[in-house]
């Protein structure tokens, strides 16, 4: 448990670049709700005003928006956003500094070292340089993540992946680099068919169909459009594809729905009852050219799915193959149908995977958990300093 030797209450400031719907925003989200208030006061600092923002406003957390702090590549904008974020430090006075993803990684670290903060964390939710980057700028984003690596106190990876690879890469020594795993809430009620119903009825969805669910950003690394054509492959199959999301391929998703007609297709947008759409689902999938340890997946395993899903990334972490799910490589479209016809065929198969997937949740994954070990880092760290 965390237990800091000084007696202070220690402010952390949280930097990101987006502030809309995604992984790494559910993440801070769950260190705002969780951490202990009497240890550490949260501020947090984004380049978009969006959900993020709002959220931490409701639960009382001071927010600064940056606005040069934009995920596109801009020499003028990025000098423009440390000079921001340094007046930012100035004025908010943090003990620890706390980034999370890439822009906001690097630019926030920057300026954190020189406004000589005592402790700089970086959250990694996925390498820049991971496996499915082009080969230019895998060796960019490797040469600056070892630079800012000499300024970071800690660096913490969310999966056994990402660890990996950062030593591979040699971004950062053992000692500095520590893995502390996705987690996330869930409201999981029952499994029974009355109750995936009562979902389904209000949703609007047919109680009969197989609902196939993907929820995920609508763009690059996510691969929605294998999830499309998935449908298309099962039109005349009693199913129903529900893509959850949003983001900058909307309109060309929108586009290939309706121009071939796949009206087993549905694209929802963004939505705040994910929950009640994984509950009414059947099975879930996940296509992605590369990732780090996607909380999509982590709630569908709380909602107890059995799940298709590429290996990249953390992703064989969360899917055992032939466990809670299957594993199927990036743009096998026919061995992802196979695997679906097997799982829409064999409800015996369903239901042990479904077991499964909420079993590995509930022993490995939790939001608590995340937050409770990133508490102790601080902890750990504050001490460190402390006893110099």
């Amino acid at each position: 448990m965390s237990k800091c030797l000084n007696e202070k209450n220690f402010k952390v400031l949280y930097i990101i670049t987006l502030s809309e719907l995604g992984g790494a925003q559910k993440h801070l989200f769950y260190l705002f709700k969780y951490l202990n208030r009497e240890l550490f006061t949260p501020v947090l600092v984004s380049g978009q005003v969006g959900w993020l923002m709002d959220e931490a406003a409701k639960l009382n957390i001071e927010t600064f928006h940056c606005f040069n702090l934009v995920r596109q590549i801009s020499p003028v904008k990025e000098l423009k956003a440390i000079l921001e974020l340094q007046k930012i430090i100035s004025s908010v006075k943090p003990d620890i500094i706390h980034c999370h993803s890439s822009k906001a990684g690097i630019l926030g670290r920057i300026a954190a070292r020189i406004c000589n903060i005592p402790i700089i964390l970086f959250t990694a939710h996925g390498w820049a340089f991971t496996e499915g980057v082009k080969s230019k700028t895998k060796v960019l984003y490797e040469n600056i993540e070892r630079h800012v690596a000499k300024m970071t106190t800690k660096i913490i990876t969310v999966s056994d992946y990402d660890y990996n690879l950062a030593i591979k890469q040699r971004v950062a020594t053992k000692e500095k680099m520590i893995t502390i795993k996705n987690g996330i809430d869930f409201s999981y009620h029952t499994d029974d068919i009355e109750t995936k119903h009562k979902y389904r009825a209000h949703l609007g969805i047919d109680s009969s169909c197989a609902v196939i669910t993907m929820v995920s950003r609508l763009s690059p690394p996510k691969d929605s459009l294998t999830f499309i054509n998935l449908a298309r492959l099962n039109i005349d199959r009693d199913t129903l594809f529900l893509l959850v999301g949003d983001g900058p391929q909307r309109k060309d998703t929108e586009n290939i729905i309706l121009e071939n007609n796949i009206r087993n297709a549905i694209l929802m947008g963004d939505r705040e009852d994910v929950e009640d759409i994984l509950q009414a689902s059947d099975i879930f999938c996940f296509f992605s050219n590369y990732e780090g340890l996607p909380l999509a997946v982590i709630e569908a395993m709380a909602a107890g799915l059995p799940i298709i899903a590429n290996p990249v990334g953390g992703v064989p972490e969360l899917v055992k193959n032939k466990i809670n799910g299957f594993l199927v490589d990036k743009n096998d479209i026919n061995l992802a149908n196979s695997k679906l016809h097997l799982l829409l065929n064999d409800s015996s198969l369903k239901s042990k995977m479904s077991m499964a997937s909420k079993e590995i949740y509930s022993n490995f994954f939790s939001a608590k958990r995340m937050v409770q070990q990133t508490q102790d880092l601080y902890c750990e760290l504050v001490n460190s300093r402390t006893s110099k």
